[in-house]
């Protein structure tokens, strides 16, 4: 296990889990919660996210099932970003690019060093550095430490209720995963 999915499963129940229970949820194995039968939140940890200076990375992902059944298909599932309103994606946002400039940053020994072959990539790489216009589609949250997630998780102990609500109004046999529902 990455030291970053060691943090993310030390740091990530203990500060969203009473929220989560205050919702109607259990938690279940590994990073996910059920509020019933029909609505899951789970955390989805980026696999790939494990160099030093890019961080760890993390979304929530919410699915409804009319069965009981869960991650089985693509229908009724969201992601973290497309349940976000407006205000709360600026929220999102700033908290993003706070972080950004606090990274500790790599050197440019270490990204001429890791890029020698492929220059190409340096600007996608460095991009995680530098602010944003707008917050990742997606929701990915990156976070160095303990530190960052924690900032990350009291952000999201803010909008839990309200993305649970929009959640749970998905339509489990329709696929919205990447779609703009519109909050």
């Amino acid at each position: 296990m990455s030291e970053f999915a060691r943090i993310l499963a030390e740091v990530v129940p203990s500060l969203l889990g009473s929220v989560l229970e205050e919702c109607g949820f259990r938690k279940q194995r590994g990073l996910g919660w059920r509020r019933g039968s029909t609505l899951e939140m789970r955390i989805v940890r980026d696999s790939k996210a494990l160099d030093p200076y890019r961080g760890g990375a993390f979304l929530l992902e919410f699915e409804v099932s009319d069965t009981g059944r869960f991650m089985v298909g693509l229908a009724g599932r969201a992601r973290l970003a497309r349940l976000l309103d407006s205000g709360q994606k600026q929220r999102f946002l700033e908290e993003q690019n706070s972080l950004a400039e606090r990274f500790e940053k790599p050197s440019d020994d270490y990204v001429q060093s890791a890029f020698r072959q492929y220059v190409g990539l340096i600007p996608q790489y460095m991009a995680v550095f530098l602010p944003a216009a707008e917050f990742n589609q997606e929701g990915w949250m990156r976070f160095q430490n303990r530190d960052h997630l924690r900032e990350w998780c009291g952000l999201l102990v803010e909008v839990l209720p309200d993305l649970a609500d929009r959640a749970s109004t998905l339509d489990p046999h329709k696929i919205v995963l990447g779609q703009d529902l519109g909050w």
